[in-house]
């Protein structure tokens, strides 16, 4: 996947599974922060990622007006 593509999955939250459909804003390499990355690609302001790094690469994805930083196994591309 890369930067622009489309793409959907499930999360689940108190219960309740949603499907979310976003647009990849962001490529995370394996070893760098969700939030180092997102500067580097000039998305700045508060936001903040909590965990560590992941050991592969993986991607921060706006869906509704939100950023996910989604479990890459999860992820579907939209077509």
């Amino acid at each position: 996947m890369t930067v622009g593509d489309i793409v959907k999955w499930k999360s689940q939250s108190a219960g309740v599974w949603k499907e979310k459909t976003g647009t990849v804003v962001a490529v995370v390499l394996a070893g760098v922060p969700p939030n180092r990355a997102l500067e580097a690609f000039g998305i700045k302001g508060r936001i903040r990622f909590p965990g560590n790094a992941r050991d592969h690469d993986s991607y921060v994805v706006r869906a509704g007006g939100r950023l996910y930083w989604p479990r890459v196994s999860l992820l579907e591309a939209k077509s």
